[in-house]
């Protein structure tokens, strides 16, 4: 889950890692531009901030990969 979605400045991300696998979020723009990318070392159940401080207004994308399991979102920075 993604929240507060949108934002003017820090969202979160639950993540559950459980496997010991590393922990991957990467914004994009719609272009498919790589705006921001973080590794994390998780294991458990966290709470990522995702920081839009100094990006354009606008809709990017979240993509949060853990292992072989991706997952996207939609994020609006307002």
């Amino acid at each position: 889950k993604l929240f507060p979605n949108p934002t003017t400045g820090v969202s979160y991300i639950d993540v559950t890692n459980t496997n010991h696998s590393n922990v991957n979020v990467t914004i994009t723009d719609l272009s498919g531009k790589i705006v921001t990318q973080r590794n994390y070392d998780i294991n458990g159940t966290v709470q990522l901030p995702i920081v839009t401080y100094g990006l354009d207004k606008g809709i990017y994308l979240v993509t949060l990969t853990i292992g072989n399991n991706v997952q996207q979102q939609k994020l609006i920075v307002q």
